[in-house]
């Protein structure tokens, strides 16, 4: 005779379609809080009356370095403040964040380009006064704050799904 409890040992659980993850839903929601945010960047960026008071006395380069910090200092809490939507909406869609990390490391690819496109353009016109900052500078500074940011997001996503 088989008793119902000897059924159950090798039955495997099938979610309904409500209780299946959906990472497209994570993944569009996303998409539409970067663009949000690069169109909010951007219409600060292009606000005449935002000025960053650089120290005249510094070179160029000094100058392109301190915008560039204050870039940084712009794109840290933005890329925070990501992370923890998406960790959110992972919890909410069911999903563990560490395997669905390439929808936010791609959604973020698209924040941090915006974040060295803007101290590249604002950078170089905020620090050249007469005399631009060099070429070798200005990639390295770029490299450098892309390469810082990037740590950044999967710092703060390790930290965040570890708990």
């Amino acid at each position: 005779m088989v008793d119902d409890r000897d059924r159950d040992v090798g039955a495997r659980v099938i979610a309904g379609p409500g209780l299946v993850g959906r990472p497209e839903r994570v993944a569009a929601a996303l998409t539409a809080r970067v663009r949000e945010s690069i169109e909010a960047l951007e219409a600060a960026a292009n606000c005449p009356e935002l000025a960053l008071d650089l120290p005249q006395g510094l070179s160029p380069d000094a100058r392109f370095l301190r915008f560039v910090d204050a870039v940084a200092a712009l794109a840290v809490p933005t890329l925070d403040d990501l992370v923890a939507e998406f960790c959110t909406l992972c919890v909410r869609e069911r999903l563990e964040p560490a395997a669905e990390a390439a929808i936010l490391q791609d959604r973020a690819a698209d924040l941090i380009a915006y974040f060295c496109q803007l101290a590249h353009v604002h950078g170089v016109a905020f620090a050249s006064d007469r005399e631009a900052p060099s070429a070798r500078e200005v990639d390295r500074a770029l490299a450098s704050l892309a390469a810082d940011l990037r740590a950044r997001l999967e710092s703060g996503l390790r930290s965040r799904a570890s708990r």
